[in-house]
């Protein structure tokens, strides 16, 4: 959650006092090893968790050339292949961990270590790929553990919630805090750094889905588990953007206002600039609509056309929603 606040901001873009690009990746970097912790542990020492073992380095081993390779041959094709071999590999490797009674999470994690560099310079792909993870296969997923949850368990072991919840937070404050003071953080940056490194929902619900469904901890235990999961990632964020996000303007944005004000006045065009947080069709529209313009000017990036159809565009939603007349340029 506190990596979608981050994005949602443009923070993800930025580096001011190490937050922004810093933050998802001391978070990611941890995973694999938590991914460990509860794959091998639990796994079956039988042939499928060799095979898994082996496909797997051999997947991971050969990948980055293949897929470079790959990316470079059939990149920009309407039916996006690149995004179906990162599935397939996902899926293949997800399954032989399951096979294995395995985490699935982890061949997940290590692939996306080794095709970084591939995101990196592919930044659109990405984006399209976050689109389709978050649209289709993540809300299965909590849809999934999030029929498991009891309320009754809840109401009954709500005491222990909170006492779980503080734990949880006071440790990743006793660990997160005192490194931004020694990295010489300001209090506020440090405050919302610490806050926003007090999340654990990703791991948390899948450890805790993993335990249940092999019969480790029962429903009520589960419930407790998420809750206090969710509790983590939903209180320290909402309290780290309403009271400890970093006043100065967003570098970034300020260089690119001003670069486009240089631009606009060389035509012989006066611009005004605003920085506006938020969703990008919402906060465009809401914007809109406080000024009562008279015509909105949208660029189109375009997609594929399954992409376009099933999920539609920005422009495409700004068009229908905006309070004013649209130009679309493409």
């Amino acid at each position: 959650m506190s990596r979608c606040g981050l994005r949602r901001d443009g923070r993800n873009r930025l580096e001011p006092e190490g937050i922004g690009q810093g933050h998802p990746c001391r978070l990611f970097r941890n995973r694999p090893w938590n991914s460990d912790g509860i794959g091998y542990p639990f796994a079956h020492y039988n042939i499928w968790l060799v095979l898994f073992a082996v496909v797997t380095t051999l997947v991971l081993c050969l990948t980055p050339t293949f897929a470079h390779w790959f990316f470079k041959t059939f990149n920009g094709h309407v039916s996006e292949p690149e995004i179906k071999l990162l599935l397939f590999m996902l899926f293949g490797l997800g399954w032989l961990a399951t096979r294995a009674n395995s985490e699935a999470v982890l061949p997940a994690y290590l692939l996306g270590l080794v095709v970084a560099g591939l995101f990196k310079e592919n930044r659109e792909m990405v984006r399209h790929l976050r689109t389709a993870t978050f649209a289709l296969l993540t809300p299965f997923y909590f849809l999934k553990a999030g029929t498991i949850v009891s309320l009754s368990a809840i109401v009954t072991g709500f005491g222990l919630i909170l006492i779980l919840l503080g734990i949880k937070v006071a440790a990743k404050f006793i660990g997160v805090y005192p490194l931004t003071t020694v990295f010489r953080f300001s209090r506020r940056v440090g405050m919302y750094t610490t806050l926003l490194m007090s999340t654990g929902l990703t791991f948390g619900s899948i450890s805790a889905l993993f335990g249940y469904t092999r019969g480790i901890i029962t429903q009520s235990q589960y419930t407790i588990l998420v809750t206090v999961v969710i509790g983590s990632a939903v209180a320290p964020t909402l309290i780290a953007q309403w009271f400890f996000q970093p006043r100065q303007k967003d570098a970034f944005f300020e260089e690119l206002n001003r670069e486009t004000v240089e631009q606009a006045k060389r035509s012989g065009v006066r611009l005004i600039p605003h920085i506006v947080a938020g969703h990008e069709v919402e906060s465009i529209v809401s914007f809109c609509e406080e000024g009562c313009f008279d015509l909105l000017v949208v660029g189109f990036m375009g997609h594929s056309r399954i992409f376009d159809r099933v999920w539609g565009s920005t422009s495409q939603t700004l068009t229908r929603l905006a309070p004013c007349a649209v130009l679309v340029v493409k």
